[in-house]
């Protein structure tokens, strides 16, 4: 018995590698498509998903969306569920139950899909990847890009919602593991 364990661990460390995928990842999405519906362009935006891994390779957390609108700030945050693929180096994202919603009025929710490829470039990790909505209502697909280094822009933004997200986790105990992805 303990020779399969061995031996799942040695194989599993050895798609893994060593790029820790747990934590925030900071950038955008995209619309690229839409669906009859209309689109608002608001280009001072942003979209931050905060992975927590499991030892079986699925993902909780909390993806929060985020942008100005009239010179105001909005967001709306919701839950994460979804998986890793470590030997394709994808993660698919998929959100959930809306945890805060501070949206304009005349805006309305709309949940993704995410299917996220992890690289690394210039030691840089990144995840890029396609979104489609996850609802039925008329909303869009794009495409995403993250890092996990925060953005210079909208700096005290970021500070307050990275806050919420991390009240967020306190309260429902959400821990860290050390969960890896091939590089």
């Amino acid at each position: 018995m303990n020779k399969k364990i061995y031996l799942f661990l040695l194989l599993f460390y050895s798609i893994s590698g060593n790029t820790q995928i747990n934590g925030r990842w900071y950038g955008k999405t995209i619309i690229t498509e839409t669906d009859g519906g209309i689109h608002v362009s608001v280009a001072n935006h942003g979209y931050i998903l905060d992975i927590h891994t499991n030892e079986d390779n699925t993902i909780k957390g909390y993806a929060c969306y985020f942008y100005y609108f009239d010179q105001k700030p909005y967001y709306i945050i919701h839950t994460i569920n979804g998986k890793i693929e470590p030997s394709s180096h994808t993660i698919t994202i998929k959100e959930g139950t809306v945890v805060k919603n501070q949206l304009f009025f005349a805006h309305y929710d709309c949940p993704e899909e995410h299917i996220l490829k992890y690289s690394n470039t210039n030691n840089q990790p990144l995840l890029k990847g396609k979104w489609k909505t996850a609802s039925l209502k008329d909303c869009h697909s794009g495409t995403t890009e993250l890092s996990k280094q925060k953005p210079t822009a909208q700096k005290q933004f970021i500070i307050f919602l990275d806050k919420i997200l991390d009240d967020y986790n306190l309260k429902n105990n959400n821990t860290q593991n050390n969960t890896t992805i091939n590089k």
